[in-house]
């Protein structure tokens, strides 16, 4: 993709965001968008597929995270977190909805990848850790 429109979009479409601020986290933005488009290319290569269910069960998790509700099971208790939930993910024209989906589908993508791939460990020096964690 051609570096300056790249980042006109990304101006278009991010309010808020500065030339200044873009020119010093571009390479960000650009890693992201790498990891976009292979997220993207792995999920249509598996079908990978979310559904709204999914994303409303990882939501009630959240809030049973949040308010400490790991041990209620009454259908009442269910009922009230699966509306509290439907809402949450209405709010913000449906950004969190957005938001929980993303993180679902990454998280069955990485389930995929550890599942597919092939792991070595290598033993490294602390220093050569901090030079890897910087690249």
């Amino acid at each position: 993709m051609p570096e300056d429109f790249y980042k006109k979009w990304l101006l278009a479409t991010n309010k808020g965001l500065s030339e200044a601020d873009l020119e010093k986290d571009y390479e960000h933005y650009l890693r992201d968008l790498k990891w976009t488009l292979i997220k993207n290319k792995i999920s249509e290569d598996h079908q990978i597929k979310i559904e709204y269910q999914e994303v409303l069960e990882r939501t009630k998790d959240f809030f049973r995270q949040q308010y400490g509700l790991y041990n209620t099971q009454s259908e009442e208790a269910d009922k009230s977190l699966e509306i509290l939930a439907n809402n949450y993910l209405q709010e913000n024209n449906g950004e969190h909805y957005m938001n929980i989906h993303s993180q679902v589908k990454t998280e069955k993508i990485m389930d995929l990848v550890k599942e597919k791939a092939k792991i070595s460990v290598k033993k490294v020096s602390r220093e050569e850790f901090n030079k890897k964690a910087e690249q």
